[in-house]
């Protein structure tokens, strides 16, 4: 843990700085959430982000077929599948 002197001038002036740069961080980093400036940037980064999303549920998707064309049918579902009666 970390212990400082509570107090005194050189104490406000480390706070003082604290406090200045993660002023700076925050609107920095609000600058950087605030995304595209226009219409069209919003437009193509929507476009692209639409796309990723599109190809990795297919890659699952096709994932997911393959997987199950390879595992053999649980017995107790085949059973079912042929009722007796």
């Amino acid at each position: 843990v970390a212990v400082r002197p509570h107090g005194g001038s050189a104490f406000q002036a480390a706070q003082h700085a604290e406090r200045a740069k993660d002023m700076v961080q925050r609107e920095k980093d609000k600058k950087e959430s605030e995304g595209p400036a226009t219409q069209d940037d919003y437009e193509e980064k929507w476009s692209e982000k639409y796309l990723q999303q599109a190809a990795s549920l297919q890659d699952s998707r096709e994932e997911e077929e393959d997987k199950e064309k390879d595992t053999p049918m649980n017995p107790m579902m085949a059973m079912m599948m042929n009722p007796m009666m």
